[in-house]
C-alpha cells in the first residue's frame, strides 16, 4: 500500500519471522553464538527463553541458516501434540521410513539413523518453538530421547524455545531430571530505547529506504516509550504509522502520527499487554444524598422560611412484659440471641407496693370491732 509512496522494495515491518530482517545487537549475537556452540559441541538440551514478541522464532530461523549443512535439523512449530505424533514428524523430516511401525520400532530406527549419521561426521538438532505449551508427559518423553547417545557424546541436540512460563514449568519437581540436563540457558531481552531507533532504521534500510530520517526523533522516542522495546509491537506500530502517514500524504512520520496510530491500536488491547501497566482500580461509588420524590417549592420572597413539617410516624407497637423481681435481669428475645431489656424504675414499683399495704391495713382496722365481737 505505502511501499511505493515511501520508496520501499518491500514492507519493512512485517510481523513474520523473516531471518533477513533479524536485528543484530550484542544480546542477539551472544544468543546466536551460544546456541551454535551448544549444537556443535553436542550439549544435548538447550533452552531459549524470551518474553512474548522478543523475536525467538526469528532467531531460530536464523539459526537454521547458520548451522553447517552436516547438521540435520527438524523445526517443530506446533508442540501441542502427543509424543507419538511428534516422533512421526521427526522421522519424516529426517527421511526415515516408518511403514506404520510401532513406537518402539520408530525409536530403534531413529537411534540407528543417528548413530550412522554421527559416524559419518554429521549432527542432528530438533528445534521446538512455544515450549511453554508442551505437556509434561511429552517433555518427559523428550528427555528420554537424550538417552540416544554414544559413550562419549550426544547424538541428538534439542533446543526448547519458549516464554517465561516455560521456566516456571521446568521448576516443577516432576521435571527436575529434564531441568538438570539443560546444559545452556539463553535469554532474550527487550530492546533498549536507543536500540529501538537502530532497530527501526535497520529494517528500513533492508526494505530499500533511501532516507534514514523517515521517522522524526520525537516519533522514535515515542515508539520506544509505548512499546517498551518489544520488537513485535515496534513492527506493528511502525507499520500502522506508515499507513496513517500515507493516508495523510505525509512524507515524514511525526510523533503526532505515531500517537494517532497508537491510539487506534491500544484501544484493541489490554493495557498490561501493551506497556506492562495495570489499569487503575475503579473507585467506590459515593453515596448521594436522598432527594424527595415530590420536591417542595421554595418559599417566595415574602414568605417566611419555614421548615417543612415532618411526616407523621406511626407509634411503635409494644408488648406488655411481666414485671421482674428486683434481683432478676430481664431479657428480650432477638434473632441473634438475648439482649438485656431496659428495667422499670424501682421507685414507682416501691410506691405501688406501699399503697397496697396501707390499703390492706386500713381495711383490717375498720373490721377490727366486728372481729372482736365474733371472738367474744
Amino acid at each position: 500500500m505505502y511501499e511505493a509512496f515511501y520508496g520501499f522494495r518491500e514492507s519493512p515491518f512485517r510481523v513474520t519471522p523473516d531471518p533477513r530482517f533479524l536485528y543484530r545487537n550484542p544480546a542477539i549475537d551472544e544468543a546466536v553464538a551460544a546456541l551454535i556452540y551448544g549444537v556443535e559441541r553436542r550439549k544435548g538440551f538447550l533452552s531459549l527463553v524470551g518474553e512474548v514478541g522478543t523475536g525467538k522464532t526469528t532467531l531460530l530461523r536464523h539459526l537454521l541458516d547458520s548451522l553447517p549443512p552436516t547438521t540435520q535439523t527438524v523445526f517443530i512449530l506446533y508442540p501441542t501434540v502427543q509424543f507419538e505424533e511428534m516422533l512421526e514428524h521427526i522421522l519424516h523430516e529426517l527421511g526415515i521410513p516408518t511403514d506404520g511401525a510401532g513406537k518402539f520400532t520408530k525409536l530403534q530406527r531413529l537411534h540407528e539413523f543417528l548413530l550412522e549419521h554421527t559416524r559419518s561426521g554429521g549432527n542432528a538438532a530438533i528445534l521446538l518453538d512455544e515450549a511453554q505449551d508442551l505437556d509434561g508427559r511429552v517433555l518427559e518423553e523428550l528427555r528420554l530421547l537424550s538417552n540416544l547417545e554414544t559413550g562419549t557424546e550426544k547424538i541428538l541436540q534439542i533446543i526448547l524455545a519458549g516464554q517465561p512460563e516455560f521456566e516456571r514449568k521446568l521448576a516443577q519437581p516432576a521435571l527436575r531430571q529434564l531441568r538438570q540436563r539443560i546444559a545452556l540457558h539463553v535469554r532474550l531481552r527487550a530492546l533498549a530505547p536507543t536500540e529501538v531507533s537502530a532497530y527501526i532504521r535497520s529494517r528500513l534500510e533492508r526494505a530499500g529506504a533511501q532516507d534514514g530520517s523517515l521517522f522524526t526523533p520525537d516519533a522514535l522516542g515515542r515508539i520506544a516509550e509505548v512499546t517498551e522495546g518489544i520488537p513485535r509491537l515496534v513492527n506493528v506500530l511502525c507499520d500502522s504509522s506508515l499507513v496513517t502517514g500515507f493516508a495523510a500524504g505525509a512524507k515524514q512520520i511525526s510523533r503526532a502520527i505515531v500517537d494517532e496510530a497508537w491510539a487506534d491500536y491500544a484501544s484493541l488491547s489490554a493495557p498490561d499487554e501493551l506497556t506492562g501497566s495495570v489499569a487503575p482500580a475503579a473507585s467506590a461509588p459515593v453515596a448521594s444524598p436522598h432527594v424527595p420524590s415530590s420536591p417542595v417549592p421554595a418559599p417566595g420572597p415574602s414568605d417566611p422560611a419555614v421548615a417543612p413539617a415532618p411526616a407523621p410516624v406511626a407509634p411503635p407497637v409494644t408488648t406488655p412484659v411481666p414485671e421482674p423481681d428486683d434481683d432478676e435481669t430481664m431479657h428480650a428475645e432477638t434473632p441473634g440471641g438475648t439482649t438485656p431489656a431496659p428495667r422499670r424504675g424501682w421507685p414507682a414499683a416501691w410506691l405501688i407496693a406501699a399503697a397496697s399495704t396501707l390499703a390492706a391495713a386500713s381495711a383490717l382496722w375498720a373490721m377490727g370491732p366486728r372481729l372482736l365481737a365474733l371472738v367474744r
